[in-house]
């Protein structure tokens, strides 16, 4: 018998089916998280050691995963003690987000970010702290493709491959809206400030003063008088 000295420590979310089970490996639910678990496993010539899961239909506050957050601190108490340097590993982030109110998303994210050198997936192959900002977005927003686990087919249907395209734009459209949001709100927020220092300033003595130099646009550029105002416009007109 094959003996693996590494070991791949997972972790399962289950959504769905009964709460309270004997065996957790054994239920639908959980198979296709393990499916993809012991392909990395068998991958690294690692054991996989299933050692938490938590069960949530809906994930609704960070008491919903008191076994992630377990192990998750386990880990890095042991790694700051030397005695480890482990990590949890789950299928896919995104499992977690898909699962999670909108409200819960962000500071679902923040408590992990905690742990980020100690939490890996499957999916992106990538620490929490590895990952690009891009990913990361689509990880939160929990629009990341899902993880497909089993044989692949060797030439894809040209149905299939429209799909994926189809799935890569809609996912960069969001990720575009979410940095010019970001960068508008960034913008709205220095200009706040600057006036809190000159109350009545206007936008373009803003735009033309140093303080406007601290924030960019979405693609990284200053921003001029009239996109600024522009851009602010819009924000106002989204607001309820």
């Amino acid at each position: 018998m094959q003996r693996h000295s590494r070991h791949v420590i997972a972790y399962l979310l289950i959504t769905s089916g009964p709460r309270h089970v004997p065996d957790i490996s054994k239920e639908p639910a959980a198979r296709t998280q393990i499916r993809a678990l012991e392909m990395m496993a068998s991958k690294l010539d690692a054991s996989l050691k299933i050692v938490a899961w938590d069960y949530a239909r809906k994930i609704t506050s960070l008491n919903d995963l008191p076994q992630l957050f377990k192990a998750l601190q386990t880990m890095k108490q042991s790694s700051e003690d030397g005695t480890g340097s482990g990590q949890i590993v789950i299928d896919s982030y995104s499992r977690l987000f898909r699962a999670a109110t909108p409200k819960m998303q962000s500071e679902l994210w923040s408590a992990l970010i905690e742990y980020e050198e100690h939490f890996r997936d499957v999916q992106t192959r990538k620490s929490l702290c590895d990952l690009s900002s891009e990913t990361a977005l689509l990880v939160k927003m929990g629009n990341m493709p899902r993880l497909e686990v089993g044989r692949q087919t060797a030439v894809r249907s040209e149905k299939q491959r429209q799909a994926q395209t189809e799935s890569a734009r809609v996912n960069s459209a969001l990720v575009r809206k979410q940095r010019a949001e970001d960068a508008v709100r960034q913008l709205q927020q220095a200009f706040d400030a600057y006036k809190d220092d000159i109350p009545g300033a206007s936008l373009k003595a803003f735009i033309d003063s140093d303080a406007a130099k601290t924030v960019r646009n979405s693609l990284g550029r200053a921003w001029t008088y009239s996109s600024a105002k522009r851009a602010l416009r819009e924000l106002r007109n989204r607001q309820p």
